[in-house]
Order: C-alpha cells, then structure tokens, then sequence
C-alpha cells in the first residue's frame, strides 16, 4: 500500500469513528422515527400496494361508518357489501387498503363504532389485507355550486349529484373541529363542538396500537384543502401527531404531503412521506425522486387518473421499481361517482364517460379494464417470489452486454455483436447491437455496466445450462430503456424450454418514459409430468421495430416460497442478537452482486440498494437498539466479538486493497 493510501485509509478510519459516535444517542420511547427505524418498517413489509376505499354505495365517509337504526335511512354500515368489495381488492392482490373514518359518527356513537371498526379490521386482515387509516380529511366537494354546501353531518345522507365527481363528499372533521381547539381535549360525551377529539385518535391508536392488522396511521388527508387555513390546520396535525405518539404505536405515522400550505409541518411530523400527484408518468418519478430525497420511505396515498394520463400500465411497473408504495383511487365504481372527472357538470343521464377518471371494479365486481388487475397480480407474485430465501440466479453470459467492449459510442456503420447471443429473427440490413448510450440517448445512466443491446425488428436468444424443472418459479426480469426522440416499438421477453415458448402465469411489459429505463418482468412455473422437463431452457428478447433497448437480463430460479422475514434477524430465529451481528459484520463491504434480491438481504444488504455498508450498519445497530433498549448495541459489543469499527475498517482496507490489485 502506498503512503498515500494509507494516509487516505487513516483518515477514513477517523471519519467512520465519528459517525459511530453520531448514531450512540438515545432517543426517546416514540418520537418521530429516525429515518433508520422508518426504512426498517419499511424493509419489513412485503411490496404494498391498495386502493383507496369507500364502500360502493356510501357519498361519503359518514354512510359508509354509521348504524343509526333509530333514523329511517341511516343504518348503513353493510358488513356483506364491504367483505364483497375486499374480495375485489384480494382478486386484485392486494395487501392494503386506505380508509376514511369519520369523527362524526365516533363522536355520536363511540362503542357502536369501534365495534364496526374492528369488523372491518377482521374482515380485511381474513383477505391478507391491513388498512391504513385517517382521522382528519378537509376535502369537501359539497363547496362546489352542484349542491348546498355541507360540513360533515351525521343521518341520511344527500343522494349523488349524476355525473359529479365526489358530489357528496363532505370529509370528517373539517371546520367545527378546526374553528374549537379550546373543545378538543373534552370528553366526547360533552355536547361542545369538537369535544372529543384528543379521544378520537387515541381511543382508535390505542385499540390498534400493538395491532399488526393495521399498516399505518395516515392521520389527515390534503390537510388546508378547500381554504382550511393553514395555521389552524397546523395546529391540528401537531396535536394528533403528539396523541398518537403518546401511545407509542408500532405504526407509521404520516400526514399528506400534496402541494398545499401545510405541506412543511405535514412532513416535519411524519415518520414515512405521504404524497399524492395524479400526473403522468414523467412528472410522478421526478416528484417522488423529490420526495425520496427527505431520506424516508415514500408512500404514495393517491394517484392514478387516467385521463390525465396517470395509469396502470404506464406507472405501476416504475412504482415497483422503485420501491414506491401506492393507494390508487380507487376501488369499486360506486356512489362517490370518481369514474366522472373533476370538475365534470351534473349530467342529464346515467351515460359513463368514455375514459373512466377513477376506480378499477365496476359496482358488479367486474373489472373495468382487465388488463390493469391481471398487472397488480403480477406484481405481487413478484414481490412474493423475490422475497423467497430459497432463490438464485441461473447463469446467463453477457446479461448486460458489456462484451465485446466498444471503447465508447462506435461508428453507426460498423458492425456490432451479441456475444453470447444469437440472432434468430432478422429483417433488415441495420438490425442493432452492442452499444454505449450517449446522454442523446437516455437522460439516466445505463442499469448495469456502461453498454446495452438495441433492437430494430430482431430477435436474439441464448440458450442456458439450465433444464427446466416442474414445480420451480422462473422469474425473467430485463430492463427496457425508452429512447430520446423515438416511439417505443413492441417488444418482447420469452423464455423457452427446448425451442417451446412458455406461457407465462403473469408478466408486465413496462412503457418506460422516453429517455428512461423500466424493468419488464414475466413469471413462469410448469408442473409435473410437462413434456418440457429437462428440455434447456433459453430467453428470447425481441423488437418489432426502431429501436428498443434491452440491458441487465436476470433469471431467478425459485425452488420454493420461504419469506425472507423481518429486517436484521439475518439468521430468521425470530429475534435480533449477536448471532445476527456475527452475519452482518462477515459480509460487511463484500460483493453482494451474485446473490438475488432475498440473499443479498440476508447477507446484510438492509436498505436493498445491492450492498452492506455504512447505511445498513446504520439500520442494524437501530434495530438491535429497538430489540433490546437505548445503549444495547454498545454493550453487546463489549462482548469478544468484532467492533463497528473494525469491521468497516475491514470493509475499507477491502476496497484499497481491490483498488490497488
């Protein structure tokens, strides 16, 4: 090693010292949660992803909460037509729902209500569905001149207004409970406005608290819309901030982060970003990569409208990817009539629009467009499979086409291989290549490595040591880039089994924004007694025309389904001890790249970036600390085992030392 070296490792040492001195203090037993603990949540739970969720025939949250048998038209809560509605959202697969309560309905009838709540509680978590809940939402379309205007009101409930999006929506608390903060703290026996309120949250998070039934605690939605002032507003969400934390629930709790005048405390008080943007794809990855850069887990509580160009197809594959959690809008078409636009004006029939704004099952249960729900399908049988310990990679030569090494953008004229690949479909004279996007090219770097193949109507395969076997889960993942001033053409992957096409059990080939790349990814499995077994297998990618882009082709072979577990119990033993520390500290700075997605984190690759650094020991020493108290961490390492600092010092001397080779 070079003195120069050595002086550059000795101050690196000295830095990573400081900042293990900077992760040793103590915090308290439920603040808002250090970025740490939110990734950790976050890393436990299996991709999410719902809708939001009115019952079909309730205007609002209050019809769909209430059971007043003492008033003609006001006992509506209906067990039967909410169990319906959850068995779309499972067909679906989805694991999570976002749910309005209402205060209203609590505050007149408290123990009626918890007994509904807890209905609606069980009946989702039979459907592997966990809820997340609001307490507080300021929108009320009922300002709108299609009606009388309204604050939340309990009994029968206005009937729709045809043709309005959302005509009866009044939202829960809003303006009583705003304008009597004096009130809040009050029994909700006592008649005052806005009594109750401080019993409200905590009545419901105490229920809850330890309940993992229940994702998380979404607590005001679009906080200040509809001219809610803003310091009012504040108040509001810093008290049930403070209620619920008292509490000390294991929840996330978040307010909406939206583009409204309490979007700077909405986020200082939220242990994950809530954000809503319904926009098409470009501007809905450029505002979540805003968002992610506050260094939280980024749940996004509402988007998709078609006609703005925010859909399934184009935006869910680019949510997946980048590890987005999302609630579209909505579920079943009902009386809350989200399918009209906003803004639409009352209608003179019952004709739908030609494009639905919202919502994915018709009121039968049917899908409005299949294609959509065949989409979230895929995806969570991806997640599942990419979450299986018992998982590899089969070997595939040149899966980034880094070979044969261009040097830089070559010549157009000058021929470029596939190494590795064959051309099996060809129907030009420039049918593509090996190549190194220039920034003309694409707006972000290439997946993996610095080259990439091109298409113009061809097809390439290779054929892999590997036999296909019944019973195991092939996962084909390629990522699919969209080039600067060019038409996506169709585009295919397929994976064979001695010159035979697979059917896929699901797939989603992504439409990346031009100048981007998205993963395109389709699931396979045959069983016993297939004609196919033991025929090789071989991958297919295929262009019909100028020009896709294809990069960073994977094939994971799954043998079976074994969850992954919690974050930092390494050895899955159901607790985190020195035995995980031991298998942290082994794999500290090592190459990660081998292993698929499930191993890698196993192997300490917490924050799931594709490597075990200074981030993910930053995560394990807080989840070691949130397993066994403030100061564990430093006792456990008194023990003869490696310290902090030597095993990042380790990772340090690895990386000179591989830079010096």
């Amino acid at each position: 090693m070079t003195t120069s070296r050595f002086y550059a490792l000795v101050l690196a040492i000295g830095s990573l010292a400081m900042m293990l001195a900077s992760v040793t203090s103590e915090a308290t037993a439920r603040d808002r949660w250090t970025p740490e603990q939110a990734w950790s949540w976050y890393n436990d739970q299996p991709t999410l992803f719902g809708a939001n969720y009115v019952m079909g025939y309730a205007v609002s949250a209050t019809e769909m909460w209430q059971a007043d048998v003492s008033t003609p038209g006001a006992n509506t809560f209906d067990l039967n037509q909410i169990e319906f509605e959850l068995d779309r959202a499972q067909q679906a697969g989805m694991n999570t729902l976002r749910v309005t309560l209402s205060y209203e309905v609590w505050k007149d009838d408290r123990d009626g209500f918890m007994n509904r709540l807890e209905q609606f509680v069980s009946a989702a978590d039979d459907r592997g569905i966990r809820p997340t809940f609001i307490f507080w939402d300021d929108v009320n379309f009922t300002f709108f001149d299609h009606t009388t205007n309204k604050d939340p009101y309990l009994g029968v409930q206005a009937d729709p207004t045809p043709g309005v999006h959302n005509s009866q929506w009044t939202g829960t608390g809003g303006r009583p409970v705003l304008d009597h903060p004096e009130n809040w703290e009050l029994s909700h026996l006592d008649p005052a406005i806005g009594a109750g309120t401080k019993q409200y949250v905590q009545s419901i998070v105490g229920q809850y608290a330890d309940d993992s039934r229940v994702l998380m605690w979404n607590a005001y939605n679009e906080p200040s819309n509809f001219g809610n002032g803003a310091n009012r507003v504040s108040r509001l969400i810093q008290a049930t901030a403070d209620w619920a934390r008292q509490l000390d629930p294991q929840q996330p709790i978040s307010f909406d982060v939206w583009g409204g005048a309490t979007d700077g405390v909405a986020l200082t008080e939220s242990d994950v970003v809530s954000y809503h943007i319904y926009a098409g794809p470009e501007a809905t990855i450029r505002e979540i990569n805003r968002q992610l850069s506050a260094g939280r887990p980024v749940v996004l509580t509402e988007w998709m409208a078609r006609t703005f160009g925010s859909t399934v197809p184009d935006i869910l594959p680019d949510l997946e990817e980048m590890g987005v959690a999302s609630y579209n809008w909505g579920l079943v078409n009902g009386d809350q009539q989200t399918h009209w636009a906003w803004g639409s004006p009352p209608q003179t029939d019952t004709t739908e629009p030609p494009l639905w704004f919202h919502d994915l099952y018709r009121r039968d249960g049917t899908p409005y467009i299949a294609e959509e729900i065949e989409m979230y399908q895929h995806f969570r049988q991806r997640d599942t499979l990419l979450r299986s310990a018992d998982s590899r990679y089969v070997e595939i030569e040149n899966a980034s086409f880094e070979s044969p090494d261009l040097g830089g953008v070559p010549d157009a004229h000058v021929h470029r291989g596939f190494d590795g690949w064959t051309i099996t479909h060809e129907a030009g004279d420039w049918v593509g290549g090996t190549i190194v996007p220039d920034t003309w090219h694409f707006d972000e770097p290439v997946p993996d490595g610095t080259q990439a193949a091109f298409a113009i109507d061809l097809e390439i395969a290779q054929t892999l040591d590997e036999s296909l076997a019944a019973d195991v889960y092939y996962l084909l993942q390629v990522d699919v880039g969209h080039r600067n001033g060019r038409d996506l053409p169709d585009y295919d992957i397929d994976l064979y089994a001695g010159g035979v096409e697979l059917d896929p059990l699901s797939l989603a080939l992504s439409n990346p924004v031009e100048g981007q790349w998205t993963e395109a990814s389709k699931i396979y499995q045959v069983a016993a007694g297939d004609p196919l077994l033991g025929l090789p297998l071989e991958i297919r990618l295929s262009s019909t025309g100028l020009e896709t882009f294809f990069d960073n082709v994977r094939l994971i072979a799954i043998d079976s389904i074994d969850e992954i577990g919690v974050t930092s119990d390494l050895n899955r033993d159901g607790v985190i001890d020195i035995e995980d520390w031991s298998l942290f500290s082994a794999h500290a700075y090592t190459d990660l790249s081998h292993l698929t997605p499930a191993q890698q984190f196993l192997h300490g690759d917490l924050d799931r970036d594709g490597d075990s650094d200074y981030d993910d020991f930053r995560m394990f020493k807080s989840d070691y600390e949130a397993a066994h108290g403030p100061g564990s961490f430093q006792a456990m390492l008194a023990v003869p085992e490696p310290s902090a600092a030597l095993v990042l010092l380790l990772g340090v001397a690895g990386v000179a030392i591989c830079q010096r080779r």
